[in-house]
């Protein structure tokens, strides 16, 4: 933890700020071992590897997200070993190398992002923090908050990207509901595909409102999953019953939270749903695909990418198809300059 980002946290019991930061172990850049500690309530709080560990009481839900990692982690690394050399080629290194959803989309995301050298970034559910990662090599002061912390999958996995890139930001061990640092403390808030993990969206979004100073922005990336999608809603259930806490939200739950919370919110179809459109025939695993969902896209898919009359049809199909299946959007919420959250419609 850097001693600058002391200003930014409070008790995550008792609110109460500032904290007094008792350095144990420094690193080149950082505090790696020491202590936090409240003097109202005088709770003291761990820096372990760097790691400020804040995840005090954690919720059911997420206890059940930590044990649940444990047991699906060995079959991901034998689809697709975990090393160094993988951390540090993502989003390019999944399972589907570049072409994955999240290598494809990472380049409007971070168009939307628009990060700048200074700008005061939290990322919500950084997971391995690989888009921390590349924030931070931007310039941005970056803090990463996570539930989890072992390598290749949460917050350790910082120091090989740190180590590799010559960057620094800081992480913190909490639930994206309660989040241990003051109000309005960053200028953005960024989530790649996380809050579809929340069980109350109002509630994680009315947390991101208050973490955000007035005029800020929060751009999150969400799989959304519309009415019609009945094998998206069974993957997400499948998901959740193996306690990962996927919920399968359609994209009103979002747009609705966000300006209940406080936000005015503009969508973005993710720039992989049309690469899957161009691909549709010759990608394996949506020529094998037989949901409503592919079926109806199979017979539109040249039109919608026809030179002339291709713009149109996305125009016209894109929000119907948002709308009534669910299509990978990403979000662009404003947190209003006056607002109190929860008194929107």
């Amino acid at each position: 933890m850097r001693p600058a980002c002391l200003e930014l946290l409070r008790c995550p019991g008792c609110r109460h700020v500032p904290l007094e930061l008792q350095a144990e172990v420094w690193g080149a850049q950082e505090v790696r071992e020491g202590t936090l500690r409240c003097a109202a309530c005088e709770e003291t709080l761990p820096i372990a590897g760097g790691v400020v560990e804040m995840l005090r009481a954690p919720s059911e839900q997420a206890q059940e997200e930590i044990a649940s990692i444990d047991s699906w982690l060995p079959g991901v690394n034998e689809l697709t070993p975990l090393n160094d050399d993988w951390l540090i080629g993502l989003p390019n290194t999944f399972h589907k190398g570049a072409q994955t959803d999240i290598a494809l989309n990472l380049p409007r995301l971070l168009e939307l992002i628009d990060p700048r050298p200074g700008q005061r970034v939290l990322e919500v559910g950084a997971g391995t923090t690989w888009l921390s990662n590349v924030l931070a090599a931007r310039g941005c002061f970056v803090v990463a908050t996570d539930i989890t912390r072992p390598l290749y999958v949460g917050l350790d996995s910082a120091d090989v990207l740190m180590r590799h890139s010559g960057t620094v930001y800081d992480r913190i061990q909490a639930e994206m509901n309660d989040i241990p640092c003051v109000d309005a403390s960053f200028d953005l808030i960024v989530a790649n595909a996380v809050f579809h993990h929340s069980e109350n969206l109002l509630e994680t979004l009315t947390e991101m409102h208050r973490l955000l100073r007035p005029g800020g922005r929060m751009i999150f990336l969400e799989p959304v999953v519309g009415p019609l999608n009945l094998s998206g809603k069974a993957y997400m259930a499948r998901l959740h019953d193996e306690g990962l806490g996927d919920e399968a939200y359609p994209v009103w739950a979002y747009t609705r939270a966000a300006r209940k919370a406080g936000f005015d919110c503009r969508l973005w179809v993710a720039p992989s749903v049309d690469h899957r459109l161009r691909h549709l025939k010759d990608d394996a695993d949506c020529a094998a695909q037989t949901s409503l969902k592919y079926r109806l896209a199979r017979p539109v898919a040249g039109l919608l990418q026809a030179p002339v009359i291709g713009g149109l049809a996305r125009a016209a199909f894109y929000p119907a198809a948002l709308y009534l299946f669910g299509l990978t959007s990403i979000a662009v919420a404003q947190r209003r300059a006056a607002s109190h959250p929860g008194r929107h419609g």
